[in-house]
């Protein structure tokens, strides 16, 4: 016998992907018809406006004077199908040691290495005395012209809200994998430093 919904019995856990929910689909003329789609069905029809690319936390860089990747972000190929806007937003962190001054660098490659790697960004640095530095850059991505642009790319700044500077263009083909690559330059291999964490949000 069929039941109302406030008869069926309320669901235990959480929502799987593979779940099946139940739809009326309009078949015209005041009729309709039942269809079933996934809870993954479901979730792709949401467009979520800013969506977080990802949050990621970094690994100690320590005993090197070598510019070292402490942490990345993956933005798969195709996460970018329009002109838009990525918010990075980057904190490092004093570990141990105030033997020195500590920076901490943006790039932008299409993998994973800092062999080829474009610079985008230098924060603010961490020095002896204090124990985070922590910076936010707003990078544009142009679809049609594949590009990426970022305000004063290599200059050493807290954040891009200026109104002086000068636009840097890189190439940027959203068609294939990029990485946006946080690293940390140390001035005395006593020191330990790290990402305590990066996230990029897309503005579409």
């Amino acid at each position: 016998m069929p039941k109302k919904i406030s008869q069926l019995t309320a669901l235990a856990g959480s929502l799987a992907d593979t779940d099946l929910l139940e739809i009326a689909e309009d078949a015209g003329a005041g009729n309709y018809d039942s269809r079933k789609i996934t809870v993954a069905q479901l979730k792709g029809a949401i467009v979520s406006n800013p969506s977080t690319i990802d949050m990621v936390t970094g690994t100690n860089v320590t005993g090197t004077l070598t510019n070292t990747i402490s942490a990345s972000i993956l933005i798969p190929a195709n996460t970018i199908t329009t002109t838009s806007v990525i918010e990075l937003v980057s904190r490092s962190i004093r570990v141990s040691g105030t033997n020195s001054t500590s920076t901490h660098q943006l790039y932008h490659n299409t993998s994973n290495s800092l062999s080829g790697a474009t610079l985008l960004a230098v924060f603010n640095p961490v020095t002896n005395t204090n124990y985070f530095g922590q910076g936010i850059r707003s990078l544009f991505v142009d679809t049609a012209a594949n590009q990426l642009t970022i305000m004063n790319a290599g200059v050493t700044l807290g954040s891009d809200y200026q109104n002086i500077g000068a636009n840097s263009v890189i190439t940027f083909d959203e068609t294939v994998a990029n990485y946006l690559i946080l690293a940390i330059q140390l001035s005395n291999i006593a020191d330990t430093l790290k990402i305590q964490f990066a996230k990029a949000v897309l503005y579409v």
